[in-house]
């Protein structure tokens, strides 16, 4: 049975594994905090991460550190977040978050390794041209509009690499699942839905477009801003630009 509750308030959620930083960042009482941590499937921070914020009208640009992060004193906006350059790891990118005076956001952004290199030969020596890519991910991202947007923010956002229209329905599917250790388990799901600050992780997500609902299955874990828990199934809805999330334990 579902159990449901509405987002009212999204605050801070950070990863226990992940220090907290040793000299935060001194603001005037008009700006608010963003913070923004990067790490790949393990838990990991990713240094030198470049992270793009933007709003409607100016774009900023700051370096992860060695902790995997980057805080921000920001004044009142809607900022769009995205990961655009990390090395070896794949882009990725969030929808809208609304930050207020005097307050404080999170965004955890945890990045898969975009290739694997292995030698075609047998432990002889290689050159350079004799390696070959045994994988890549392709990512696309697609940010959609609230029909009514009386909601803290105006979309959701959806990352994913197979998306398949049938009628009302938009299934979103990933293009590669991470196998091995993650923070997640065995397996690392690959779709992220995404709203305001808090994050949905699936192996599937289906959009009906006529209720605006999207529905989420397998390896399915909720960050909602105080807490991250793993179940079996969700729903995010909207009633007159309100969210409500729902969840199977």
């Amino acid at each position: 049975m579902f159990r449901q509750f509405t987002i009212l308030v999204l605050t801070v959620l950070i990863f226990a594994r992940i220090p907290s930083a040793q000299n935060p960042i001194d603001k005037p009482p008009s700006l608010g905090t963003l913070k923004v941590v990067v790490m790949d499937v393990t838990g990991k921070p990713i240094p030198n991460a470049y992270i793009l914020l933007e709003t409607d009208h100016a774009a900023l640009k700051c370096l992860s550190n060695q902790e995997g992060r980057c805080e921000l004193g920001l004044p009142r906006d809607l900022y769009r977040v995205s990961i655009v350059s990390s090395e070896q790891f794949c882009w990725s990118r969030r929808a809208a978050i609304r930050l207020t005076p005097s307050t404080s956001a999170t965004l955890n952004f945890i990045l898969i390794e975009y290739q694997s290199v292995v030698p075609k030969g047998n432990g002889r020596e290689l050159g350079d041209d004799e390696f070959v890519d045994t994988w890549g991910v392709n990512i696309q991202y697609e940010s959609v509009p609230l029909p009514r947007p009386q909601s803290n923010v105006p979309e959701v956002g959806i990352q994913f690499g197979e998306r398949t229209e049938k009628r009302r329905r938009i299934e979103y599917r990933a293009d590669l699942l991470y196998s091995g250790h993650s923070l997640f388990g065995d397996q690392h799901p690959g779709v992220v839905v995404s709203y305001d600050t808090t994050t949905i992780y699936a192996n599937v997500v289906r959009f009906d477009k006529r209720s605006f609902q999207f529905e989420a299955e397998g390896n399915v874990i909720i960050e909602d801003g105080k807490q991250r828990i793993r179940v079996r199934g969700a729903k995010l809805k909207f009633q007159s630009g309100v969210p409500t999330l729902e969840f199977i334990r």
